[in-house]
């Protein structure tokens, strides 16, 4: 009887392991897409903030040009 209680205390202690790196891993993936969005995001959005700063400057000179200030 002490035999399988020790074998039940020894499988419980590796199934609650295994349970904790499953989750671990988990995690790690859920956080790494996570981050690959959120780069993403930023790089859309600082190329879009440039071509924002970009478009206005171009606007001013083509006024200039046409002489409308």
């Amino acid at each position: 009887m002490k035999e399988w209680e020790e074998e039940g205390l020894y499988n419980w202690e590796n199934n609650r392991q295994k349970r904790a790196d499953n989750i671990a891993r988990q995690k790690y993936f859920e956080d790494r897409e996570v981050n690959l969005y959120k780069t993403k995001l930023a790089k859309e959005l600082d190329e879009a903030t440039s071509e924002m700063h970009n478009g206005v400057s171009d606007f001013d000179k083509n006024l200039q040009k046409l002489g409308i200030e």
